[in-house]
């Protein structure tokens, strides 16, 4: 099996679970990753997993969709991982990645931000709430954000 992890931005608390997904899987697995590189974070070639793919430095979504889908093409995977909220976004909102292959891990959603006006808490709820149908399987490792990422825990919040 070879499961591509898309990560929008290497470094900090998710590069950390990154390394535990790998770690955790047998050896049967391949693990590759594409992501972005965050100047002070170094490029995550430390994971115990081949680095496939640069995500573009500027967060264009449409570029960063054509990014998703042209690693995808080249590397084939059975599974694509999205770590985080937008590399979630990315990988779900491209047509080109089959819905039954992304398993989603959340970390966090913007919708629960305290610190963002009301009408962009809705727009992400929105967002996640219609991209949900995307998604074959959801990780996580905080329960609650677990199942507030599957369709029928996006139903219960506004």
């Amino acid at each position: 099996m070879k499961v591509l992890h898309i990560v929008e931005a290497l470094g900090g608390g998710v590069t950390s679970a990154l390394r535990e997904y790998i770690s955790a899987t047998s050896r049967d697995v391949e693990h590759l990753v594409a992501g972005r590189p965050r100047p002070t974070h170094g490029t995550g070639d430390d994971l115990g997993a081949p680095s496939v793919g640069s995500l573009p430095s500027k967060r264009s979504p449409l570029r960063m969709v054509a990014a998703v889908e042209d690693v995808v093409r080249r590397t084939r995977p059975d599974v694509v991982h999205a770590h985080s909220s937008w590399a979630g976004a990315y990988a779900r909102a491209s047509l080109r990645v089959p819905a039954e292959r992304v398993v989603y891990t959340p970390h966090c959603f913007g919708f629960e931000r305290t610190d963002l006006p009301r009408a962009h808490r809705i727009a992400l709820y929105q967002a996640e709430h219609l991209l949900v149908r995307r998604t074959a399987g959801v990780g996580g490792r905080h329960p609650p954000l677990a199942a507030l990422a599957r369709p029928q825990g996006l139903g219960r919040r506004n």
